[in-house]
């Protein structure tokens, strides 16, 4: 074979692997190019379909949020809680303002328990004639103590679960607690509200739906454990300690079972306190006597 033959058949060659190269790298960037629209549209796909859910979504109103939290507060949790972004600290921290104002507001205006602030202040040497004036100004700061009072406590109630619930590596956030312990508050300042007002009815100024209303006041008054029985059992506990259970089993996902658990713990532990409080309290005033 000639050079020149050789030659030519080596340009041959280099060009039809050329030829093959620049077609694989074509072929490339066209499967490329369509595994890119392909995940595109997926993605175009998904984004459409989220829109059409939030569209379509049928949107609770407040007040049905409000009222579901004392028939049904798993509808509320998932409406407010598990929503994107979450909602409902303006509900929860709002109404459980207004019904603790309502529920100070309601006490102090109860005839009996008016008279036993006035005898406290007669004992403590408040003149007679400063007596009304002084009780009027406990009642306003009395309710200006208590909007103080509703979001500490709040506060407090989220961070006990908080670290039960980072114990347990459940899954949630401070802030869904904060906001399931707010849903708590509005369960039980609306009840007691509601307590206050049987009170007045009744007229008594102890507690008609809680278990005082079954024990003697002179009872629970020589018993340090009937005390803090009388304190914590009543049917506004209860239901704002459900309220917390099916808000944390919302929030974790997990069963109903975990849920009862971890509340019941935190709840025992708040007994405890409060044993201990009216130990010390017993303690220190026999100490004063």
């Amino acid at each position: 074979m000639s050079e020149e033959n050789k030659m030519d058949t080596t340009e041959k060659v280099v060009g039809d692997k050329k030829v093959e190269d620049e077609v694989k790298t074509a072929t490339e960037e066209t499967s490329a190019t369509a595994e890119r629209d392909m995940m595109d549209g997926g993605f175009a796909v998904v984004d459409r379909e989220r829109l059409i859910a939030e569209e379509t979504k049928v949107k609770i109103p407040w007040y049905k949020n409000l009222a579901n939290l004392f028939v049904a507060p798993s509808k509320t949790m998932e409406e407010t809680i598990e929503a994107d972004p979450i909602k409902g600290t303006g509900l929860g921290m709002f109404w459980s303002i207004v019904f603790a104002i309502i529920c100070t507001l309601i006490t102090f205006t109860n005839p009996l328990q008016k008279e036993f602030l006035y005898d406290t202040l007669r004992k403590a040497g408040t003149a007679e004639e400063k007596i009304g004036q002084v009780y009027q100004l406990q009642m306003i700061s009395g309710s200006i103590g208590v909007i103080i009072g509703v979001i500490f406590a709040a506060f407090i109630m989220a961070l006990g679960l908080q670290i039960i619930r980072a114990i347990c590596r459940d899954k949630g956030s401070f802030k869904k607690l904060f906001i399931i312990s707010l849903f708590s508050c509005v369960v039980a300042y609306a009840l007691n509200s509601i307590d206050a007002a049987l009170q007045l009815v009744v007229g008594t100024k102890t507690t008609v739906l809680g278990m005082g209303s079954f024990l003697g006041a002179e009872a629970v008054t020589n018993s340090i454990l009937l005390q803090t029985l009388a304190s914590t059992i009543s049917v506004a506990n209860i239901w704002s300690a459900i309220v917390l259970i099916v808000g944390y089993k919302v929030m974790t996902h997990k069963s109903m079972t975990k849920a009862v658990v971890v509340v019941l713990i935190y709840e025992l532990i708040g007994v405890a306190i409060t044993y201990g409080s009216l130990m010390l309290s017993q303690s220190a005033m026999q100490m004063t006597g």
